[in-house]
């Protein structure tokens, strides 16, 4: 369901998404930087504004993030250590 499209999110963009906000993306930060996963609308925005040069204004939905994360992809960079960082606190109120 889900379709694959590089963005180059800048860290404070990435913790936007994660809070669900919407951010504004540059025609340089498409089809750049890491791979993340989009629904079918959301994919058709961001290569209809890269193909035309221009930037777009970019809303991920929690399954987005949440398949992107899962995708082991970029577990291991920045959205695994994004994700981690986010979840710490769960970890901490579980333990304690």
């Amino acid at each position: 369901m889900y379709k694959e499209f590089k963005v180059d999110l800048s860290h404070a963009q990435s913790v936007k998404v994660i809070h669900g906000k919407s951010v504004r993306l540059s025609h340089s930060q498409l089809n750049k930087g890491h791979a993340h996963y989009f629904h079918p609308e959301n994919y058709k925005k961001l290569v209809k504004a890269y193909e035309s040069g221009k930037g777009t204004t970019l809303h991920m939905s929690h399954g987005e993030v949440l398949r992107t994360h899962q995708s082991g992809l970029s577990g291991s960079g920045f959205w695994g250590s994004l994700w981690n960082g986010i979840n710490l606190p769960q970890k901490q109120l579980v333990v304690s």
